[in-house]
């Protein structure tokens, strides 16, 4: 029996590249400006959903009227959305600031895990 050695292909992912509408020439962002405003336009959205969300927590935790099982479950899918949004936004957030377009392979599987995990809490 003759055994062969042969040397196979080991190519290792170590990165993304986040493409996202780049096949849409319509919806690019040619220019630095546009890409702040971008950034200005979703930090706004991610602010708003994390301070209404965190006031409906404080409001039923402080307020004893409101410790009922409907308060208590939209205190619930309020925390879940605040830790979607702190999930993926941020890593958008530093894309759209500073260019880099790629995610390591091990962010974008933790990435990919706590928003699973998440999704198995919800249901």
């Amino acid at each position: 029996m003759i055994l062969l050695c042969q040397k196979q292909n080991q190519t290792y992912i170590t990165e993304f590249i986040l493409l996202g509408f780049d096949d849409l020439p319509d919806l690019q962002v040619t220019c630095s400006a546009g890409s702040e405003n971008l950034f200005l336009l979703f930090l706004v959205i991610y602010m708003v959903t994390m301070m209404g969300n965190i006031l409906i927590l404080m409001l039923v935790v402080a307020n004893q009227h409101l410790h009922t099982p409907a308060y208590f479950s939209l205190s619930n899918l309020s925390c879940l959305e605040t830790c979607y949004s702190s999930t993926i936004l941020p890593k958008l957030l530093v894309s759209f600031l500073t260019g880099d377009r790629s995610i390591s392979y091990s962010s974008c599987m933790t990435q990919f895990f706590i928003f699973a995990f998440l999704v198995g809490v919800e249901c």
